[in-house]
């Protein structure tokens, strides 16, 4: 889909395939390339498994390094969300759910933060704030 609209973007779009040719020796297994050049520089298509990066208008090789910075800086396997051991006296609100800790007493980095802002008040303040700008 995204190569069908390529022409519309740019003009002198057309397959570089001789740059493609080249490109596909040094290629991972899994990882396909398509190359194309346009008037305002070449975009690379690149796909690993699920994985899809565009390059546009970068010179060729810089956009292949690129290309493989992103696509190997991507994580795998499943999601994990990180957690913050809890703080020495620092008891816990009942019903706060980003503070309560888990099964191994383990409670979510974003706590603090979740309960620094629940005591804030900001929406009363907000509506103080209202109140005093319509009178």
């Amino acid at each position: 889909m995204y190569v069908k609209q390529l022409g519309r973007k740019y003009s002198g779009f057309k397959p570089d395939l001789t740059a493609q040719r080249e490109g596909a020796a040094k290629l991972p297994e899994g990882e396909t390339e398509q190359v194309f050049s346009t008037s305002e520089g070449p975009v690379v298509i690149t796909t690993r498994d699920k994985l899809v990066f565009v390059a546009e208008s970068f010179p060729l090789d810089t956009a292949r390094q690129l290309t493989t910075l992103i696509l190997d800086a991507q994580g795998t396997g499943d999601l994990r969300m990180a957690v913050g051991a809890p703080l020495a006296g620092d008891p816990l609100s009942g019903e706060d759910l980003a503070a309560r800790p888990d099964s191994e007493g383990l409670r979510p980095l974003t706590a603090d933060l979740s309960r620094f802002l629940s005591s804030c008040g900001v929406a009363k303040f907000a509506v103080d704030g209202a109140l005093r700008v319509v009178r």
